[in-house]
């Protein structure tokens, strides 16, 4: 197995390109950007892999806190219970809730995107910062029109209006850049609870 490789005594585990991408645009908005690697696991079926690995890296003493965001998808619960049991397994720390931080060696905490209960991805938290957008009536058009005219709808309709969205604000082409872009407002209500997730793992001692 290949070990992990550990940058920084900060580390967060996130599914993908566009989720590192984001986070470290949130991360400097916050003003921490310099204290998180944020890793690319490469799907969500990979973070429990990369939990694997991680555990047996040879400099794993050398983190102090280690965060998870996964989206939920169809379940919050299922995606949890998934990190749990990866973390259970490698008899690392594990928080008992969604959202929740675990004082170890090192600290961890989960947290499940958008809300740690309900269903959904990354794309939704995005859309929820630009809700009150002009340009959101123009997605949601757009959107009703390929109902009504073609056969090959989007399936995941969530990620075909980010992406219109997208192509509104910036020629970014992805969710991820379009953050380090300025395209979602990191200042909404809605990302409260994970900025309050953030600080309270990485910026604070529990």
């Amino acid at each position: 197995m290949d070990h992990f490789v550990i940058e920084k005594t900060k580390l967060l585990l996130v599914e993908g390109d566009d989720e590192v991408n984001f986070f470290y645009a949130l991360f400097k908005h916050m003003g921490v950007e310099e204290q998180i690697h944020v890793h690319n696991s490469g799907g969500k079926s990979n973070i429990s892999r990369d939990i694997k690995k991680l555990a047996v890296s040879p400099n794993y003493d050398a983190l102090t806190h280690v965060g998870i965001i996964q989206d939920a998808d169809q379940s919050a619960f299922d995606a949890f219970r998934s990190v749990q049991n990866a973390l259970r397994n490698r008899n690392m720390p594990f928080p008992d809730s969604m959202g929740g931080i675990v004082n170890g060696t090192p600290n961890i905490g989960v947290f499940i995107i958008p809300t740690n209960s309900e269903e959904g991805m990354l794309e939704d938290l995005c859309l929820k910062t630009r809700s009150d957008h002009p340009a959101m009536e123009c997605v949601e058009a757009f959107m009703l029109c390929l109902k009504n005219n073609v056969t090959d709808f989007p399936k995941n309709e969530t990620k075909a209006k980010c992406m219109s969205f997208v192509a509104a604000c910036t020629d970014a082409h992805s969710l991820g850049i379009a953050a380090k872009r300025g395209c979602w407002n990191l200042d909404h209500e809605c990302l409260s609870d994970l900025k309050e997730f953030i600080m309270g793992l990485f910026c604070s001692e529990i």
